[in-house]
């Protein structure tokens, strides 16, 4: 049985498909050859979709031929799980990427919505082993993502409206220029990055200690996205406390700023999101709290900061305002983060 799906990856997001005789999909200046085992070739239907969880192997290679190719092997069947972790494994054709026990990067091959296939994961697979640019490579990028979450009492919790969705775009845009990332996010519910070190600190004293630990290893810069919450409770109840008609009063406390505990070779990237565009309240910020780039974003504005897949970011450093974008997908704002990051004097050099 053959298939063939042909996508358009601009973003890295949008999945066009169309069925014909071959068992190749574009993508990138990449064919995508899918190969299917008799007994997943027997099983599919005839007709719409195309499980990628039934597929032995994934092979791509470049549309123009060069030496070395990318190989997916999913090694499942029907009823297994449709997780797959897989680890690099330098071959003198190219790179081959199989399942392993654990490892950093990860592909779901997971069935979409409506029975689609999951091709972003392969996708994504190849845009790590193929970066699209390379102007990042050798620089060790960290990246934090996501609300952090304080608790109260067992089921109670004090958070923000951030998503993650700025700090995911950051860590998909490094990845694709080549960058070694590690994502520290505040949750695990973002489809995995291929090749992209992923730490889970759901409240700000893992936060930090994640991002201490990774610029212990080595790190070139630290891009704070995260929402690091302002407050948490000075204690936390043991038990959940119940409600009452008179209300109920929490005594907070204000939660430190480890940025300057990051150590000084570092670049240190911030974030703003207020609900107004005040620079001098974003210089003092940048100031107060040791970065060397911040991103002023006013949430207030359509299309802008929270849950929205675009954003508007203005980058300031010491000297004032380097770069404003306009509202655009948040890929692209990351792509213009990292463009300020990469200019930065001494950046990668410290």
């Amino acid at each position: 049985m053959a298939t063939r799906i042909t996508l358009r990856v601009g973003t890295g997001r949008d999945v066009h498909h169309a069925w014909g005789a071959t068992a190749a999909l574009v993508a990138a200046g990449f064919e995508v050859h899918v190969q299917t085992c008799a007994e997943a070739a027997a099983a599919l239907p005839a007709a719409s979709w195309f499980d990628y969880t039934q597929c032995s192997s994934v092979t791509a290679r470049w549309a123009d031929p060069v030496p070395g190719s990318v190989a997916v092997d999913a090694c499942l069947g029907p009823g297994e799980t449709s997780a797959a972790r897989i680890q690099v494994l330098e071959q003198p054709a190219g790179v081959l990427l199989r399942p392993c026990a654990d490892g950093d990067a990860t592909i779901r091959l997971e069935a979409a919505a409506a029975g689609r296939p999951y091709a972003d994961a392969v996708v994504d697979a190849v845009r790590y082993v193929h970066p699209p640019r390379d102007d990042l490579a050798g620089l060790r990028i960290v990246v934090t993502s996501g609300g952090t979450r304080e608790p109260v009492d067992p089921v109670r919790i004090i958070t923000n409206l951030s998503s993650g969705k700025m700090g995911q775009a950051l860590a998909r845009a490094a990845r694709d220029r080549a960058a070694e990332v590690t994502l520290i996010s505040t949750t695990d519910t973002h489809p995995r990055l291929a090749g992209v070190r992923l730490v889970v600190a759901p409240d700000v004293a893992a936060v930090r200690q994640a991002v201490l630990a990774a610029c212990a290893d080595g790190a070139d810069a630290v891009i704070m996205a995260a929402a690091i919450s302002d407050y948490r409770p000075r204690s936390v109840a043991t038990h959940k406390v119940k409600k009452t008609p008179d209300g109920a009063h929490w005594e907070l406390e204000t939660v430190s700023n480890f940025v300057p505990e990051i150590p000084p070779g570092v670049l240190r990237v911030g974030f703003a999101a207020e609900t107004d565009s005040d620079l001098d309240a974003a210089r003092t910020k940048l100031a107060r709290r040791g970065f060397d780039l911040l991103c002023l974003n006013n949430v207030s504005l359509p299309g802008v900061g929270f849950d929205v897949d675009t954003n508007q970011v203005t980058i300031i450093d010491r000297e004032g305002v380097r770069h404003t974008t306009g509202v655009l997908p948040k890929i692209v704002v990351a792509d213009r983060i990292l463009d300020e990051l990469r200019s930065y004097p001494g950046v990668g050099r410290r």
